[in-house]
């Protein structure tokens, strides 16, 4: 009589039914916590994003009210694109445009200030990559030294490029 060794396979706890159920809940575990991760880092860098290009635009905004406030009406106009789309409340506003109402504008309203309310500044990105802004702006301007000041409190809409040139800027009084 010959001895023999059975070789039957040895099933480990892996493979019962049990042991499969907890891997396919393990690996969908992992899953789910990378995809969760993924996410959070997407919204973190969108958020930075936003956040970068609030600072840009809130930047170009001052040096805007600075270059007016100046009178200094051709640098304003490189601020913006080539072709304006809403200078105001004009259409199709080209750089030279801009300069001749600037200067014009300067020369009938010679002193004013203005004060940008950041507590309702909003900034959305659209899906083209460029970003729109509304702000409430307290203008204030008059016509000679000796006159009283005109106080207006103002809606503005802003549209900037991606590269933050100005495609679009209009108010409404509120």
């Amino acid at each position: 009589m010959s001895d023999s060794i059975e070789n039957t396979p040895h099933k480990t706890f892996w493979h019962t039914a049990l042991g499969m159920t907890i891997k396919i809940a393990g690996i969908i575990g992992a899953t789910t916590t990378l995809v969760g991760f993924g996410i959070q880092v997407s919204d973190y860098i969108g958020n930075r994003k936003i956040h970068t290009a609030e600072s840009n635009i809130k930047t170009l905004l001052a040096e805007y009210y600075r270059l007016d406030s100046s009178g200094s009406c051709s640098q304003l106009s490189q601020l913006f694109t080539p072709l304006v789309e809403d200078y105001y409340d004009r259409s199709n506003f080209s750089h030279e445009d801009i300069v001749k109402d600037c200067a014009h504008y300067r020369n009938r309203w010679a002193y004013y200030r203005n004060n940008i309310d950041y507590t309702k500044f909003v900034i959305r990105q659209a899906e083209d990559k460029s970003y729109a802004v509304t702000y409430r702006l307290v203008y204030r301007t008059k016509k000679k030294r000796q006159d009283d000041w005109k106080t207006f409190t103002l809606l503005i809409n802003a549209e900037f490029t991606p590269d933050y040139k100005i495609k679009a800027i209009y108010e409404k009084q509120q």
